[in-house]
């Protein structure tokens, strides 16, 4: 009777041990959850910008390099899409970077 008691209290400990782990084990899982929404949360504030601003220029590009008419539409579509590239590679690569942080 006595063992069967003491089995008993044994195995209450370790699965209260076990639950407190648990519990623990997910608060952790929370806070980086929290972390990660956070830093993007930062990241795309901070890029939101740096983005429109770029767009803009990107934009005023466009229309100069239409504005051309000694490009053929070809040239000025080559033209478009190598500053299109230019301009908005750096935010492309801060994205890629947080994506493999």
């Amino acid at each position: 009777m006595f063992a069967v008691a003491l089995f008993a209290l044994i195995r209450w400990c370790c699965v209260a041990r076990m639950m407190s782990e648990v519990q623990l084990f997910v608060g952790e899982l929370r806070r980086i959850t929290l972390l990660w929404d956070e830093l993007w949360l930062g990241a795309l504030g901070q890029l939101y910008q740096d983005v429109m601003r770029r767009l803009k220029q990107l934009e005023n590009e466009m229309a100069k390099v239409s504005s051309n008419t000694m490009l053929s539409p070809e040239e000025a579509k080559a033209i478009i899409q190598k500053k299109h590239m230019t301009v908005l590679k750096p935010v492309n690569c801060i994205i890629i970077y947080i994506l493999n942080f």
